[in-house]
């Protein structure tokens, strides 16, 4: 059975691949792979498809209906958030780093063709209560600026001018 809806294996309703629900005790969910993502960033010491605590899956399998476009962006987001997530549901620095390498290469590339250095600020800047660790709100500025970018840019801006309105 799914650990989510109860579903039959290997592929239940809600598309959970994950093991039987007896498998798990039951203070601790599995967190199936990431379909659009890829498979999740482990842990120190965690292997990929790892247990965690109070986390039931993807974003996007909470849902039972399709979603329309928008809000599959949304549950997209939180899956993306949730792939570099430590177990207190924050980013440290690294897991930011490196989730801005993998999925923001040619905005990187334009910043250093501009003789940017994005990344050497970016955890900081974002880190609004300076605890040294990113939650889902920081996460999501730091998106909001680069999209802003990429808006700017579609008027018309150089990639990773930031927020000059030049």
């Amino acid at each position: 059975m799914c650990t989510h809806c109860s579903g039959p294996p290997p592929r239940c309703p809600c598309g959970s691949r994950g093991p039987a629900a007896s498998q798990l005790s039951s203070d601790v969910h599995w967190v199936p792979p990431i379909s659009l993502l890829g498979a999740p960033r482990p842990h120190a010491g965690q292997p990929l498809g790892r247990r965690r605590e109070k986390w039931s899956g993807p974003a996007s399998s909470k849902v039972k209906m399709s979603p329309k476009k928008a809000e599959q962006c949304i549950m997209d987001l939180i899956d993306l958030f949730h792939k570099y997530t430590n177990p207190d549901d924050t980013i440290d620095k690294q897991g930011l780093l490196d989730m801005l390498k993998e999925y923001f290469p040619h905005f990187l590339k334009a910043c250093d063709t501009l003789g940017k250095d994005y990344l050497s600020g970016v955890f900081e800047d974002n880190d609004r209560n300076k605890d040294k660790k990113i939650q889902f709100s920081e996460f999501l500025s730091v998106l909001g600026s680069i999209a802003t970018d990429y808006h700017n840019h579609s008027h018309g801006a150089k990639l990773c001018s930031g927020d000059d309105d030049e």
